[in-house]
């Protein structure tokens, strides 16, 4: 799944005109179809330690993935995936698993946190123009 996410991705960026879609990337209709399978799947195997570290593959690859209509709630999904693995590792006491979830949650500040650093930097100058999307982003980010 990861490496088709990210073959797939790689394709869409290359070609503009697939990448203009009503519904964002066309690799969320997909995801949306399988996602509460991959839920599933963590919650009831994350702790394994092959099952998190494909899962957080397929995040850390995921995150990568640019669209703007959809990127709050593209985001949200992934960060709460990543913290149920992180759960699930921890309560099985294998740490090991949980480089793979860093290596996804060190992705996402790399590619979201110029969101929520403008949004920190307005607010500390009492500026309130911040969209609503960067302080969600912000606020997935700090969590």
């Amino acid at each position: 799944l990861s490496t088709i996410t990210r073959t797939f991705n790689h394709t869409v960026v290359s070609n503009e005109n697939s990448a203009n879609s009503k519904d964002g990337h066309p690799l969320f209709p997909i995801f949306r179809r399988v996602w509460p399978n991959l839920t599933h799947i963590a919650h009831k195997f994350g702790s394994h330690e092959s099952i998190s570290n494909a899962l957080s593959e397929f995040l850390t690859f995921s995150v990568s993935i640019k669209d703007d209509t959809n990127t709050y709630h593209f985001l949200k999904d992934l960060s709460d995936m990543a913290a149920i693995i992180m759960g699930t590792v921890v309560k099985s006491k294998d740490t090991s698993s949980l480089v793979p979830v860093l290596e996804f949650v060190a992705e996402t500040i790399e590619t979201y946190g110029h969101l929520a650093e403008k949004c920190a930097i307005l607010g500390l100058s009492g500026s309130a123009t911040s969209s609503t999307e960067a302080k969600n982003t912000k606020d997935i980010i700090d969590r």
